[in-house]
This record gives structure tokens, sequence and C-alpha cells, in this order.
């Protein structure tokens, strides 16, 4: 009776197990087969020929067939068109296929020196700094991110030597001085706050790639001049500048772990003519993104 019954299991939890231990019992009672993480005991009291009392154990290991699986597989051996097959870790990839959102900060610090183009007269090329992304939020699906975010930063504006920035009127503008005087330095700074919409790419492990738009509110303008020399100088400061209140910027850039390089252009005027120099102009630096 208990061979019949291993026998039995054994061969219907799986059809790799090999009988290589068998044997008869006779006059078996209280028969218990039990089964736990693909294991299978069974277990039973017997008497032995000389009347002794004993207890009997059997041990089976249930190996999954490969065999079965691909006799009675999910499609029944049959291919319909638009269904793929039997997806084994669909519910990790349909978990990697959410969109998930998170807070960001502290991201695309920069520094760059930025050429200015368009009408720049005696204006010169100067550096530009900031964070594009002080806080924000992030979209990310599968790696790849839509990043949306709030930041600012400052640009600086100088002028050829000999001249300086002063203020008719409205306008602004670098103005030659007369022969003999000195001017120590002249330049114009502006305040922006940056909004970035940014698409972010990684390229395997350590790459990532960015490209987006960037919108400038340029909230603060300010201008000044000093002259003399180190005895004697005399600082002049012009505020209350008419600058375009919005400007937007084209951006690229390319990072690898963390450090990385910018390109950007900005194509729509700093000022209208009747306030100022009409620059446009393009940069190039150092992103930082961790």
């Amino acid at each position: 009776m208990i061979m019949a019954l291993v026998s039995a299991g054994a061969a219907t939890l799986s059809a790799q197990v090999p009988a290589d231990t068998v044997r008869v019992i006779d006059n078996a009672r209280n028969v218990i087969i039990t089964s736990k993480d693909g294991k299978t005991t069974v277990t039973a009291d017997y008497t032995d020929r000389e009347g002794s009392a004993l207890k009997f154990r059997y041990d089976v290991d249930v190996v999954p067939s490969d065999d079965i699986d691909r006799e009675f597989s999910d499609n029944w051996g049959m291919d319909f068109p638009f269904i793929g097959p039997r997806c084994i870790d669909c519910e990790e990839k349909r978990h990697d296929a959410k969109v998930r959102r998170y807070v960001t900060g502290f991201r695309h610090l920069y520094w760059g020196w930025r050429f200015n183009d368009g009408d720049k007269g005696n204006v010169r090329n100067c550096f530009e700094v900031g964070i594009r992304d002080l806080i924000g939020v992030s979209w990310q699906r599968r790696g790849s991110e839509l990043e949306i975010g709030a930041g600012i930063g400052m640009k600086r504006f100088s002028v050829a030597k000999g001249y300086a920035y002063t203020k008719n009127g409205d306008r602004i503008l670098p103005v030659a001085m007369e022969e003999g005087v000195n001017v120590r330095h002249s330049r114009l700074d502006m305040l922006l706050f940056h909004v970035p919409v940014l698409y972010n790419q990684p390229i395997g492990r350590y790459f990532k790639f960015t490209l987006g738009g960037v919108l400038n509110l340029n909230t603060y303008a300010k201008a000044n001049a000093e002259f003399g020399d180190d005895k004697h100088h005399e600082k002049i400061s012009y505020k209350g500048l008419q600058q375009n209140l919005v400007t937007v910027d084209a951006l690229a850039a390319v990072n690898i772990g963390g450090f990385g390089i910018y390109a950007s252009w900005s194509p729509m005027k700093l000022f209208n003519k009747k306030y100022g120099p009409e620059l446009k102009g393009w940069s190039l630096g150092i992103d930082l993104d961790f």
C-alpha cells in the first residue's frame, strides 16, 4: 500500500523524479503525506518481522519539467496574431513602464562664456553663471526623463577698452570716453530667473544627453562705470533699464557621470533698439547635473 502511495505521488508531482528507492511496507499505519516548498514527505508507522515498532520516511524533491512546460504551454501550441508570447516577468516590466514623478533640485549648475551677436556694437563677450533647476519636477519612464524647474542666473556684458556705459533718457549704450579719461571698468549685469523644460536621455550607464528650451525672465539689470586711478576714482551706476522681460534659449548638453558641457543659443533680442543694444548670442560652458 505505501509503495503505491509513494510511486503515485512521485509520478504526479514530477516526471523528472527517478524511482531510485522503492520499498514495500506491510501493515503500514498512520500514513501521512505532506508537501511544502516543492518538497513532499511521506511518513508511516509499521511493524517489522521481529515485531518492533518502526517509522518510515520518504522525501521527494519536485523539479519542474521543461518538457511539460513546452508540451502544455499557455498558448496550447498555437500562435495568434497581435498576441505576444507568455511573459514571465510582466509585472516587473509593467512597473518599469510606469511614469514616475520626482521632486528635483540643484541640477544643471552652469558656468559659460557668452558670445554676443546681433547689433552688439562695442559690447564684448563675457561670462554667464547660474543654476537652471534650483527646484523642479521630473517625470521618468524607463530612464527617459522630462524635467521642468525653476532656477536663477546672471549674465555680464563688458565693453571695449576706452568705452563706458552711459544712459541717455531710457537708452543704455557703451560710449567712447574723451581722451584723458581713464575707464577702470564698465559693465552691465543682468539677473535672470530660469524656467527650463528639458528632455534627458541616458545613453548607456554613464552618458546622458539633454535637449530643450529655457524661458528667461530678465527681471533686473544694472550698468555701471568706474573712472580714475588707484588714488582717486569715481563710480556711476544706472538702474531702471528697459530690457525685454522674456527671452528664450535653446539648450543642448552632454553629461558624463555628472560632469558635462552645454551649448545654448539665444535668438531673441535682449533690448529693443530704442532702449539699448539689440543683443543676441550663444554660449558654451560647463554643465553639472548629479
